[in-house]
């Protein structure tokens, strides 16, 4: 039995297998070459017939790969490729080297380091000056890439949509085919993204979903999303196993979007009768007019019963602003109930009371609710959010950002699912001083 080749410490510091010989280091202005050589492999197998009878054609050729930068210095690898043929079938091939990645001319550490890179929200530029490669090579590595769809729903599907404006070259018009909104689909358990899809559009995202068979449709328990109608009716029609819930966030923002109307409202009414202290006070208390009365001291701490002084004048200036305040604070009440049985009690309460109110903002906000009341009490009774997806959505922008767009879709998809997908290529911090400490 062979002996496993004893790791050099130049080996382990270049990031270089055991068996590698480095024979020459030279150093260039702005990279250091290493000439290696290894010994050949034990078994010549033909790559086209997996015959064993394998011979060497000739000396091979010299070839230079890239490597795993030191510093701000690129590094290259020089060794002879040897080729060998077949004396089955007749063919040549070289010889094949694990530690080399197949399609670019450069070594799987390599690669693996701009897959970790790839995670992080930087622009492909930046991820090539910090490897000492060229733009191209990470494209080359980002488009090795192929997520594919996945094969299974997960249990708890969260479905939001954010802009991403990136599509498909059409060859035949010479133009980009551009999508300016997409979907996003997370799992609400696990937190990762599962899948991206280039369009928001009910047809097309039917299609997706009536692709899986009905047995796997089933699975999904819970389906949560925003107000977008479409999201609802596609849950209904895809996933007849599904409960869907509303996400929590909306129905707060519409409730405080009617405080907000009957505020500019009243702004607008106090500018025309020329009260303009009042108009100033009222527009610096936009913020404190949306505070949940739980957090006011948590937030006015420093300035408590001054802030609350001017939240008091603000609302005296009109009554229909106590109204659309007594609304958004009596909807916070409702949330923070432990108990689902007083909270749905609660909420039709609510809606009786708000729906018949004489401001019509308010009775506007009151009737969304009761609109999508059902959905909202499977939110509260299950305890599920589009928080997942919602919250990948401003990561998602930041990739975006950095990269200054993505005009393909795909290569966008790739990013996003490299970053927040299941899949992960990073060295933890823990598992590195684990491995030390192992080894004392």
């Amino acid at each position: 039995m062979s002996e496993k080749p004893k790791m050099l410490p130049v080996n382990r510091l270049a990031g270089l297998p055991a068996e590698v010989k480095v024979e020459k280091i030279i150093s260039h202005a702005h990279s250091t070459e290493l000439v290696i050589s290894f010994p050949p492999p034990p078994q010549r197998i033909c790559p086209k017939c997996q015959g064993t009878d394998c011979v060497v054609k000739d000396s091979g050729r010299m070839r230079t790969v890239r490597h795993i930068p030191c510093g701000d210095h690129a590094t290259l690898l020089t060794f002879r490729h040897r080729r060998y043929r077949c004396k089955e079938c007749g063919s040549t091939f070289y010889e094949p080297v694990y530690w080399l990645y197949k399609d670019i001319s450069i070594t799987m550490g390599l690669y693996m380091n701009l897959l970790r890179d790839l995670n992080s929200p930087i622009s492909i530029r930046r991820i090539a000056a910090n490897n000492c490669v060229s733009d191209s090579i990470v494209r080359s590595v980002l488009e090795s890439l192929d997520p594919g769809k996945p094969s299974s729903l997960p249990e708890t599907l969260c479905i939001d949509e954010f802009c991403g404006e990136s599509g498909e070259y059409d060859p035949e018009t010479k133009r980009w085919r551009t999508e300016k909104f997409h979907c996003i689909l997370a799992n609400g358990d696990s937190g990762f993204v599962h899948d991206i899809l280039s369009s928001m559009d009910k047809a097309y995202l039917k299609q997706y979903f009536m692709a899986y068979p009905l047995h796997i449709r089933q699975r999904v328990k819970y389906v949560c999303c925003d107000m977008h109608g479409g999201y609802i009716s596609l849950a209904k029609e895809c996933f007849p196993s599904a409960v869907v819930c509303l996400d929590l966030f909306h129905v707060v923002r519409r409730v405080s979007q009617g405080l907000k109307e009957v505020r500019i409202r009243v702004q607008h009414d106090l500018l025309q009768s020329d009260r303009k202290d009042d108009y100033t006070a009222l527009k610096n208390s936009s913020r404190l007019l949306t505070t949940a009365e739980r957090n006011q001291s948590l937030y006015w701490s420093r300035r408590l019963e001054h802030t609350k002084e001017r939240l008091r004048y603000a609302l005296s200036l009109s009554p229909d602003l106590q109204e659309a305040y007594a609304a958004l604070q009596e909807f916070y009440r409702i949330l923070e109930e432990p108990e689902f049985t007083l909270q749905r009690a609660a909420i039709s309460d609510w809606i009786r009371t708000f729906t018949a109110s004489d401001v019509p903002e308010v009775a506007s906000a009151a009737n969304t609710v009761k609109h999508y009341r059902s959905y909202i009490q499977n939110s509260l009774k299950y305890g599920r959010s589009n928080s997942v997806a919602e919250g990948r959505n401003r990561a998602i922008k930041e990739i975006k950002r950095n990269a200054y767009g993505h005009h393909s879709f795909k290569n966008f998809r790739r990013r996003i699912l490299l970053a927040f997908g299941p899949t992960k290529f990073t060295n933890d911090t823990f598992t590195v001083f684990a491995e030390k400490r192992d080894t004392i």
